[in-house]
């Protein structure tokens, strides 16, 4: 399975609505924006906390599926993180397998370049035997000083990273 996920810290806890002036014209309602009012806007270490916990709810997600017969876990084995100040979808497909479980490493070697440029920062949770060209795609990390960590490291990284951004 393939999953992504975005999370826009900013606005995690904020609630935004619209401003509507409401005149009245000769038989006719006529609604004008005025912008926006910020009714509800939580102070960063509550954001925080409510996003460590969906971070660990993603680590989580294994669930009960070993218990059941041929049943798929959700648990993710490869996960790669990318704290950045600008949301892009960029990245969408770096990790794409091939049918012979080959991740195309001149796409990932690519894509990796425009984070550096957009100065993002990322991290990779890897669990071994996953992927074919497991050799290749850690050197192609390597080369653009990725940090290649356990899941659960990557997700605590997140964490650490938010903090010091908040």
């Amino acid at each position: 399975y393939k999953v992504n996920l975005i999370i826009d810290v900013e606005n995690v806890g904020r609630v935004v609505e619209p401003i509507i002036e409401k005149k009245k014209k000769k038989k006719k309602d006529k609604d004008t924006f005025k912008g926006y009012q910020t009714t509800l806007d939580l102070e960063p270490e509550k954001r925080l906390e409510r996003v460590s916990a969906i971070l660990d709810a993603v680590y989580h997600l294994s669930g009960l599926a070993k218990q059941a017969r041929a049943a798929s876990s959700l648990a993710p084995e490869i996960l790669f993180i990318t704290v950045k100040k600008t949301y892009n979808q960029r990245g969408l497909h770096y990790l794409d397998l091939d049918q012979n479980r080959h991740i195309h490493v001149e796409r990932l070697a690519l894509g990796l370049k425009e984070h550096q440029m957009l100065q993002d920062q990322l991290c990779v949770g890897w669990t071994p035997g996953i992927i074919q060209n497991e050799t290749e795609v850690q050197k192609v990390l390597q080369e653009q000083g990725i940090p290649i960590v356990s899941v659960l490291e990557a997700i605590e990284w997140a964490k650490s990273q938010l903090r010091d951004h908040l």
